[in-house]
């Protein structure tokens, strides 16, 4: 038992020794946020408005579970978007946002589940 614990002490200041090592990295290799324009765009983000609302009015029950909205952006308004929620088995839930009149249909795979979800 007492080759074990010093075995351990052992291993343990070895590891402590190579902890130094670690901060032997060469930094100039590596962007820092200034050097990077999605870093700096995220820090730059302001958490407390979201450029998205939605219209509450436009609020239509498509089926059982199944919910639709208008979603607008703050930012440039001529842009709208549709909202789709759908309430799933086992608490889950489903959203989907697409532009409402888009030039070209967003691509959706329909072989990424095995068959659709169930609504509730």
């Amino acid at each position: 038992m007492k080759k074990f614990i010093y075995l351990a002490n052992f291993i343990f200041i070895l590891f402590i020794l190579n902890i130094p090592s670690v901060e032997n990295v060469d930094r100039s290799n590596f962007k820092t946020c200034e050097q990077s324009s999605f870093c700096r765009r995220q820090r730059k983000y302001k958490p407390d408005r979201s450029p998205f609302e939605v219209d509450l009015n436009s609020m239509k029950i498509v089926k059982n579970g199944h919910l639709r909205f208008l979603l607008f952006s703050t930012l440039k308004s001529h842009i709208k978007f549709k909202l789709e929620i759908f309430t799933l088995e086992h608490n889950s839930l489903r959203v989907k946002i697409n532009e409402l009149n888009p030039i070209r249909k967003r691509y959706e795979v329909k072989y990424s589940l095995d068959g659709e979800p169930k609504l509730v």
